[in-house]
C-alpha cells in the first residue's frame, strides 16, 4: 500500500502533465517483467523513430481514442522543440503493478534536457497509457555535511539473500548510536527514492551529520524481483531484523543504542520487528496508517482515478472494489489462498497481514517509541493519526509528534497536497532530522 509508484489511468495525460504517485498497492508477479519492458521499449523506439502508425498499433483501444496518431505525432514534435533533438534512451525500469497495468519508466536524453517516458502495459501486452514527465532532479540537503561522515558499502545478509547496503558512519571516535531504515512497500532502492525525493538518503545524511550512524539497504523486491513474497515477513520484517543484526556485529556501533525507523508499511510492521529484536533500544513509527490495508489501497485508487480526470467509476475502480471484497472474504481455507494475486499481492500475504493488528501489537513494545506523522499527508488521514494517538495514549514509553506543514515523506506539502508534491526536488524537513537526532540520543536515558 505505501509504495511510491506511478499509477497509470487508461486516459492518456499530455506531455509534462503530472501523473499520480501511489504509495499503496504492490505487485510481485514479476514473471513477465522482461516482456513488459520489451513492449514498452518497442513502443518508445517506434515513437522516437517517428513511426507513429506502428507505435499506435501497440496501444489499446482506449489509448488510441485518447491519443490518435496526429496527437501522438504532435507530442513528439513538441518534445524536440522544447528539448532539442532526441539522442538516446537509457535502460528501462519497471515500476510496481496496480490492477491490470504495469508501469515502465524509460529515461530519454535529448540535446538540451532529459525526460522520462512512463509507459503503462496491460496484461495483454498493449500500451494503455503514456506519460512524459521531467527527469527527476535531486538536491542535497543543506543539513547533510558530507565532511562529517563516511558512506561505507556493505551487505545485509538475510537468509539466502544478500542485500546491497550503505552504512552512513559519522567521522570521529565511536561507537555511535545507530538506526536501521525500513522501507515502505514496493521495490525500493536503499535511498527510498520517490519521484525527485531521496527520503532515506536525506535521513541518513542528516543523522550522520549529527553523530548517528544509519544503515539503509536495497529492498528484497528490488534486488531480487523474481522472488515470491508470500508474507509480510518476506517483504519487510525478515530483512529489517537482519539489518539490526548487521549493526550489532559492528564494533563502531553502540550495541546498546540501535534503533529501527519504519516508514509507511515499514512503520506498520514495527511491532512485529520489535518482537523479533528485543535488543533494539527503541523504534520510530513514521507515516503509519491505522485502517485495513485493503481499504487504504481502495481509497488511494479512487483518489488516483479522480485526480487523473476520470469522473465515472472506471474499470480500475470496479476491479479494485471486487478484489477488496475478495480480500475481506479470505479465510484460512487453504483452497482460497490459491489463485491470482489480489490488489497485486499474494493471497498468502493478505492472510498474513489480516492476522496482524499493528495498534494492539504496538502496546506490547516496552522500549521507547517515537510516532511521527505529517498533518498534510494525503495518503494517511488524520483519522489514522488520531487512532495511533488513542492506541498508545496511556503508554509512557510512546511519544507522538505531528508536523502541520509536512506530507507523507516529511517534505513540505503543497497548498493542496497530492502526488505532484513528489515531483519537485525537495528534502526531508530539517525539523524532522533535528527531532530524530535529539530523540535517538536521549530516548534511552
Amino acid at each position: 500500500m505505501f509504495n511510491p509508484m506511478f499509477k497509470f489511468a487508461r486516459v492518456c495525460l499530455i506531455a509534462f502533465s503530472v501523473n499520480i504517485l501511489s504509495l499503496c498497492s504492490v505487485s510481485y508477479a514479476f514473471e513477465a517483467v522482461a516482456s513488459i519492458e520489451a513492449n514498452a521499449q518497442k513502443f518508445v523506439d517506434l515513437f522516437a523513430q517517428k513511426k507513429i502508425d506502428s507505435a499506435s498499433q501497440l496501444m489499446d483501444k482506449h489509448l488510441k481514442e485518447a491519443l490518435p496518431s496526429h496527437v501522438l505525432q504532435s507530442l513528439w514534435e513538441s518534445l524536440e522543440q522544447d528539448n532539442g533533438a532526441f539522442v538516446s534512451f537509457s535502460a528501462a525500469r519497471q515500476l510496481s503493478k496496480l490492477s491490470s497495468h504495469s508501469g515502465v519508466v524509460i529515461p530519454a536524453k535529448f540535446k538540451n534536457d532529459e525526460v522520462d517516458f512512463v509507459v503503462s502495459v496491460d496484461d495483454d501486452g498493449k500500451i494503455s497509457n503514456l506519460v512524459v514527465r521531467p527527469h527527476p532532479d535531486f538536491i542535497d540537503p543543506i543539513y547533510g555535511k558530507k565532511d562529517t561522515f563516511l558512506e561505507i558499502p556493505l551487505d545485509v545478509v538475510s537468509g539466502k539473500f544478500s542485500l546491497g547496503a550503505t552504512l552512513c558512519l559519522p567521522q570521529g571516535k565511536g561507537p555511535f548510536p545507530a538506526v536501521v531504515l525500513v522501507h515502505a512497500s514496493g521495490p525500493h532502492d536503499r535511498d527510498q527514492t520517490i519521484g525527485s525525493i531521496k527520503v532515506f538518503r536525506d535521513i541518513a545524511w542528516g543523522l550522520a551529520s549529527n553523530g548517528v550512524a544509519v544503515l539503509r539497504y536495497e529492498k528484497r523486491s528490488r534486488q531480487y524481483p523474481k522472488e515470491r513474497l508470500a508474507t509480510v515477513n518476506d517483504e519487510t520484517v525478515d530483512d529489517a531484523v537482519a539489518a539490526v543484526r548487521t549493526l550489532l556485529h559492528r564494533p563502531d556501533v553502540d550495541h546498546e543504542k540501535v534503533y529501527v525507523l519504519g516508514h509507511s508499511l515499514g512503520a506498520v510492521m514495527i511491532p512485529r520487528i520489535a518482537q523479533r529484536t528485543p535488543e533494539a533500544a527503541g523504534f520510530i513509527i513514521s507515516s503509519a496508517p491505522s485502517q485495513s490495508l485493503e481499504d487504504t489501497i481502495l481509497s488511494q485508487i479512487e483518489l488516483i482515478e479522480k485526480a487523473s480526470g476520470i469522473s465515472d467509476v472506471s474499470k480500475t475502480i470496479e476491479s479494485a472494489r471486487m478484489e477488496v471484497k475478495q480480500v475481506k472474504q479470505l479465510s484460512e481455507d487453504p483452497a482460497l489462498l490459491i489463485g491470482a494475486p489480489l490488489l497485486g499481492l499474494e493471497r498468502t500475504w493478505w492472510s498474513d497481514i489480516k492476522k496482524y493488528d499493528a495498534l494492539e501489537s504496538a502496546k506490547k513494545i516496552s522500549q521507547p517509541v517515537l510516532v511521527m506523522h505529517g498533518e498534510k499527508d494525503y495518503q494517511v488521514s488524520l483519522k489514522d493519526v488520531d487512532a495511533w494517538k488513542a492506541a498508545v495514549t496511556d503508554r509512557p514509553n510512546f511519544k507522538h509528534k505531528t508536523y502541520p506543514k509536512l506530507g507523507h515523506v516529511f517534505t513540505v506539502a503543497g497548498e493542496n497536497p497530492g502526488p505532484a508534491d513528489y515531483l519537485a526536488p525537495l528534502n526531508v524537513s530539517d525539523e524532522v532530522i533535528s527531532d530524530l537526532s535529539v530523540w535517538i540520543k536521549t530516548a534511552a536515558k
